[in-house]
């Protein structure tokens, strides 16, 4: 038990930014909170990350990026859509993508509670299916869309839980190329 309160921590540690209660109107653009290019000798300093944090769905269409989705799934049943709009002559780069669950007892691989996809372009079409979490084995990779929308679906059933205590905590992080 005390392992697993451990990883929690380092989780909420790790997306320090999660804030409950939010309406997609209020998506914050945090100025003290910046993005540090990757290499560790470098100072300079990115955009400020556009972050929408446990609201569920909307479309998403701002000029700048970089833009995050981060949700947690635990006592009720949510069926959120994204659709992210990059501006025009532009795609969308997923390069930031992690799905923590927690559990008490069971294999959260084996729980069908949580479906989670991705489509480049509308999600009405399976053609553009990217990532499907039922598919055994399915890696999400980073990603640039071919045109200029990405599709997001998360479907949580609390009926279909493995176990009472079970929950998912998911971030996606998106820029535009």
């Amino acid at each position: 038990m005390d392992l697993q309160l451990f990883c929690i921590f380092l989780l909420f540690l790790n997306l320090r930014t999660f804030t409950f209660g939010k309406s997609i109107s209020d998506a914050t653009t945090d100025e003290s909170e910046y993005e540090r290019a990757e290499s560790e000798e470098s100072d300079e300093l990115l955009e400020p990350v556009i972050r929408y944090n446990n609201v569920c769905g909307g479309v998403l269409a701002h000029d700048k990026s970089p833009i995050e989705i981060s949700i947690t799934l635990k006592n009720e049943s949510k069926k959120c859509t994204w659709t992210i709009e990059a501006p025009e002559g532009r795609r969308i780069e997923l390069f930031y993508h992690t799905m923590g669950c927690f559990s008490t007892v069971s294999d959260c691989t084996k729980d069908k509670a949580y479906v989670y996809t991705i489509y480049d372009g509308s999600s009405e079409n399976d053609s553009d299916l990217l990532y499907d979490s039922r598919s055994v084995g399915s890696t999400l990779q980073p990603f640039i869309s071919s045109g200029k929308e990405v599709t997001v679906d998360v479907y949580y059933r609390q009926d279909l839980r493995s176990e009472k205590n079970i929950s998912y905590d998911i971030a996606l992080r998106f820029k535009y190329v």
